[in-house]
C-alpha cells in the first residue's frame, strides 16, 4: 500500500513500536510515541495487523522529547529515547500487566521501580566490529537490519567503557573481517581501580577469543582468566567479561534490597539458586546465614562465584557451587529438597524440562527473575501446573531507553 494514512498512537507494544488502530486493524509503527498524531504508510499487511513506516509527525505527543543520541532510530540499541521517562515506566508496567492478565488475573503488578540513572548506567556491552579496506566500523546492529551502525559514543554506557573499546580496536592493525567485541567495566581488584576488560571473537569463533585489559590510557595483556570485581553493601563479587553479571550497576543495590526482603520473609534453611551467573543472589543469601546451592552451566561464572565465596569469607559448606545446567541439577533429588528457590533464566526463559521437574519440588516459595514479559507469562502458566501460584510481580527498569523490563515475580505453593 502506498496510500498515506493518519492516526493517533495509542500505546507502545513490547519491542517499542507504536500501536495505531486503523479501520479495525492494529497497525504497528516504528519511531512513534504514544499520543503522537502521525502520518504513516503500510508496508506489510498481515490481515489482522499491519506493519507501517512513519512518514511524519502531524502533532507531536506531549510526552515526546528530542533524543540525545544522533543515531537514535537507526541504531537498534534504544527504542525510547524520544519519550519522557515517566511514560517509559508506565508502558513497561503495561507490558508486564498485559502479558500476565490472562495467566494470573488476580496477581497485582506494582508500579515500575525506576533506575537510579537514566543514562550512563551500563557496565557491560556486546559490540559488532568489521574492518575492511582500512576502514573499521564499530557499533551495534541497526534497528531494522543486520548492518553495523558505527558509533562514536553511546549514552547508555558508563564513561570509560566505549573509550576503552575504541582504543583497543584501533590498536589491532592485523584484525580483518567481522567479529563480536564483549566489554565489561569493573575493578581490577577488591578495592582497586576501574578497568575495562575486552574479548574480541573474530568471525564468531568462540574458541579463539583475543583478550585485553584497558587501564586508563594503557592497554595491558590479558591471558583470558583475569577477573573483574564489583563491591556493594559490604560484599564483593568477582566476574568475567564472559560471565553474567547484572548490567545496571547503580540498580544493583535496589535488586539486592528486594531479594533481601523476600529472603527475610521466606526464611529458608536451604535456598536453590538456579542460573546463578556470578552469584549475585547466592552470596547475599549465604551472608544472611542460609545454606545455598547455586548452579550455572557456565564454568567461568561458577569459578567467579567460587572466588566471591573466598573473598567474602563464606564457607564452602554454607554456599555450594555446581557447574551444571538447571536441567541436570533438577534430575537429582538434592535440589528438590530446598525450601525456597530462585530462578534467573536467560531471556528465553526456563525450559519445559525445568518447569516440569518443579512438580516434584515441595518447597513453598519461589522467586522468578525475568527480563521478558512474554516468557514470564508462559512460565507462570507452567509453574501453575506445578502447583505454584503467582502472588505478585514487581517490575524494575534496569534498561532505561530500551523496551526491556526486569520483573521479580513472587510465587507461593498453592
Amino acid at each position: 500500500m502506498n496510500n498515506l494514512l493518519t492516526g493517533t498512537v495509542e500505546k507502545w507494544v513490547y519491542g517499542g513500536r507504536g500501536l495505531i488502530r486503523w479501520q479495525g486493524k492494529a497497525v504497528f509503527v516504528s519511531g512513534a510515541v504514544p499520543g503522537d498524531e502521525a502520518e504513516f504508510r503500510i508496508i506489510r499487511d498481515h490481515g489482522r495487523y499491519a506493519d507501517a513506516e512513519l512518514v511524519r509527525i502531524i502533532t507531536p505527543s506531549s510526552r515526546r522529547l528530542p533524543a540525545p543520541c544522533p543515531r537514535f532510530g537507526v541504531c537498534g540499541g534504544c527504542q525510547f529515547q524520544n519519550a519522557d521517562y515517566s511514560l517509559q515506566l508506565e508502558m513497561k508496567r503495561l507490558f508486564v500487566a498485559e502479558n500476565l492478565r490472562r495467566i494470573a488475573p488476580g496477581a497485582p503488578v506494582a508500579a515500575v521501580i525506576p533506575s537510579p540513572l537514566q543514562y550512563g548506567y551500563r557496565l557491560r556491552a556486546k559490540f559488532h566490529v568489521e574492518r575492511s579496506a582500512g576502514k573499521t566500523d564499530l557499533g551495534f546492529l541497526g534497528a531494522s537490519s543486520n548492518r553495523i551502525i558505527p558509533l562514536d559514543a553511546c549514552v547508555l554506557l558508563r564513561e570509560p567503557l566505549f573509550a576503552g573499546v575504541r582504543r583497543w580496536i584501533d590498536a589491532f592493525p592485523d584484525f580483518r573481517g567481522a567479529g563480536e567485541l564483549h566489554a565489561a567495566l569493573g575493578l581490577d581488584a577488591p578495592g582497586g581501580s576501574p578497568v575495562v576488560d575486552l574479548a574480541l571473537i573474530p568471525g564468531g569463533n568462540l574458541h579463539r577469543p583475543r583478550f585485553a585489559r584497558i587501564s586508563g590510557e594503557t592497554i595491558l595483556p590479558h591471558p583470558g582468566d583475569l577477573r573483574l570485581y564489583h563491591a556493594e553493601d559490604g560484599m564483593v563479587w568477582a566476574f568475567h567479561v564472559f560471565a553474567f553479571m547484572q548490567n545496571n550497576a547503580p540498580a544493583i543495590p535496589v535488586l539486592l534490597g528486594l531479594v533481601r526482603e523476600w529472603l527475610e520473609a521466606a526464611k529458608p534453611a536451604c535456598l536453590a539458586d538456579l542460573y546463578c551467573g556470578a552469584g549475585l543472589y547466592g552470596l547475599l543469601a549465604a551472608r544472611m546465614g542460609m545454606d545455598v546451592i547455586s548452579m550455572d552451566s557456565s564454568r567461568q561464572a561458577i569459578e567467579c562465584a567460587a572466588e566471591s565465596l573466598r573473598l567474602n569469607g563464606v564457607g564452602e559448606s554454607r554456599w555450594r557451587l555446581l557447574a551444571i545446567s538447571a536441567e541436570e541439577a533438577l534430575r537429582g533429588g538434592e535440589i528438590l529438597n530446598a525450601d525456597a528457590m530462585i530462578l534467573n533464566p536467560p531471556r528465553a526463559g526456563c525450559s519445559r524440562e525445568v518447569l516440569s521437574a518443579l512438580r516434584r519440588w515441595k518447597g513453598g516459595r519461589l522467586l522468578y527473575v525475568s527480563c521478558d514479559p512474554a516468557r514470564l507469562a508462559r512460565d507462570t502458566d507452567r509453574l501453575g501446573e506445578a502447583g505454584l501460584r503467582l502472588e505478585r510481580a514487581q517490575p524494575l527498569d534496569l534498561f532505561p531507553q530500551t523496551t526491556h523490563v526486569e520483573t521479580l515475580a513472587f510465587f507461593t505453593r498453592a
